[in-house]
């Protein structure tokens, strides 16, 4: 592939200026296009995505000024104006508008020029990332993005990319080391009314990736294991799952045995969806979200009991024509929820801060993968982990006095961690303050401490929380208890009220408990030599 050169937008009405400036331009190495009129120029912005432009402010359709506050809205492609007005009031006018820099007619070649050149180097680089205004360059490892030639090259070979794969890699080595969200990219690229659907992107991302990080296992210059990134992978490996499951139901020769099996992998969207829920509801309540996500996951029910029965059957006589309409229905109904989660993972993406993710990618080895082989390694969090990891409460020796005794509390500890219970205490503020995990029956992320028990449930059971504890609270009742009925190892739940020795409503307690081991013995049967592993059900209501 030929080097790509830096395209300039022209805006300017007087044709003989604009012949003069594309002449001096081309004749330098750039690529030129045109427009005589505002209007004109802003649509050649998002259509040509220029990397400078020339402004002239006595347009005939618009004010320069007008214009600038136009493209400032949603760009930050470099400008630079080019004038008759001298005043230092319209130079300081302009550059608060958003100009980079302002030359005044008549005005020498070699000064535009030189004026061109600074503000493309300037537009290359972020505080972050001084290399690429030195250098020209941006390079890590074997890669360098140059700039100045618009090739990429890994161990001194051009690898090919085109036009558009050239910019987003530009894109990404001037933020280098931040995460860019889909939108950011889009919008950087094609302008604001690029909108939502980023499957362009994603198929420019792959093919990029592909010729870059060709022959090697796992990403070395492209780090997508963000963990909004590994949620999105998920959604996408759930997906293709979909895809292949649909391809079946119009597949004369599929058997009933063959979808069977891909509706049970399926199955492991229930823990997809409440680990997104678990994760990310939280940020959505506290930005007045908490509704929107209740609709996003209104379905999941119906899908949960849909994919339980359906998932069930491998009997070839009812593979019909009814059965794989079945299918479809509860297949785009998945698709559904996938494409409302993006929206989700948007919103978060602007309203979550480092930390937050930081706690997220904490928690994710608790929570699982679902439909992916392996955890993400994020190296900035990993590191970031590492710094903070000495910084807990080291628990001491001293000696806890209670009415049956004394303990300390590494002692207490201890106890809590052997019983093959799980414990969640909520305050009398509603807010968990403490929980142990042996079971895995509900997945407890470190995240949930200290935060209000509602924000760990999703929408459509806070009905049933709030009812229970406000009871609790009025002494209306001090239990509640339930079953889920898991084949082999039904889990027992009791929520007990808590009081003071004054009847003070002090908290509540949860408490988790399976009895698969416990079932030989309490109906009559020989024990087994081993019972088998139960699936950790993420959110308690089991298949």
């Amino acid at each position: 592939m030929g080097n790509i050169r830096d395209k300039i937008l022209i805006v300017e009405d007087e044709l003989s200026i604009v012949r003069f400036m594309s002449n001096v331009i081309l004749s330098s190495g750039y690529n030129v296009v045109k427009a005589m009129n505002g209007a004109d120029a802003l649509e050649m912005v998002e259509s040509h995505c220029p990397d400078l432009i020339i402004l002239d402010l006595g347009l005939p359709d618009m004010d320069g000024m007008e214009f600038l506050r136009k493209l400032r809205e949603w760009s930050s492609i470099p400008v630079i104006v080019v004038s008759a007005r001298t005043a230092e009031s319209d130079k300081v006018d302009a550059l608060n508008a958003g100009a980079d820099d302002y030359i005044t007619k008549p005005f020498g070649t070699q000064e535009l020029l030189a004026r061109i050149r600074t503000s493309l180097r300037h537009a290359r680089t972020t505080a972050a990332n001084r290399e690429i205004a030195a250098e020209g360059t941006y390079s890590v490892g074997e890669l360098v993005i140059d700039y100045d030639r618009h090739i990429v090259t890994l161990a001194g070979r051009d690898v090919g990319l085109t036009l558009i794969e050239f910019r987003i890699v530009a894109l990404l080595g001037r933020y280098a080391g931040k995460v860019l969200t889909y939108d950011f990219i889009m919008k950087e690229l094609w302008g604001p009314r690029a909108g939502h659907d980023n499957q362009i992107l994603r198929v420019n991302m792959s093919n990029i990736r592909k010729k870059i990080e060709k022959g090697h296992v796992g990403s070395r210059y492209f780090f997508t294991d963000h963990p909004l990134e590994f949620l999105r992978k998920e959604n996408e490996a759930l997906l293709d799952l979909v895809a292949e499951t649909a391809s079946l139901t119009e597949d004369p020769d599929a058997r009933a045995g063959q979808a069977a099996e891909h509706l049970r992998a399926l199955r492991d969207v229930k823990a997809h969806y409440a680990k997104i829920e678990e994760l990310l509801l939280p940020v959505l309540d506290q930005n007045g979200r908490g509704m929107q996500a209740a609709d996003i996951w209104d379905g999941n029910d119906r899908i949960f009991h849909t994919l339980g029965r359906l998932a069930g059957s491998t009997d070839e006589a009812s593979w019909d024509d009814a059965r794989r309409q079945r299918i479809r229905d509860l297949l785009k109904d998945i698709r559904k929820t996938a494409e409302r989660e993006e929206t989700v993972f948007r919103f978060c993406m602007d309203h979550m801060d480092e930390a937050a993710w930081l706690a997220v990618y904490r928690d994710f080895p608790e929570l699982g993968c679902s439909f992916l082989q392996s955890l993400p390694v994020w190296p900035e969090g990993d590191a970031r982990l590492e710094r903070t990891k000495n910084n807990g409460m080291e628990l001491p020796d001293a000696p806890v006095t209670l009415p049956q005794g004394t303990f300390t509390l590494k002692q207490l500890a201890a106890v809590l961690d052997l019983l093959p219970i799980d414990l969640t205490f909520i305050d009398a503020e509603d807010r968990v303050r403490f929980f142990t995990e042996k079971t895995g029956v509900f997945a407890r992320p470190l995240s949930a401490l200290g935060r209000p028990v509602m924000q760990c449930h999703p929408p459509r059971v806070r009905p049933v929380v709030e009812g229970m504890l406000l009871q609790f609270r009025a002494g209306e009742a001090d239990h509640m208890e339930m079953w889920i009925p898991r084949k082999e190892d039904p889990v027992y739940v009791r929520y007990q009220a808590v009081y003071d020795e004054a009847g003070k409503y002090i908290g509540t307690l949860e408490m988790v408990q399976c009895f698969g081991s416990y079932l030989p013995h309490l109906t009559g049967q020989k024990p087994k030599q081993k019972m088998p592993e139960a699936e950790p059900d993420r959110d308690g209501e089991g298949w």
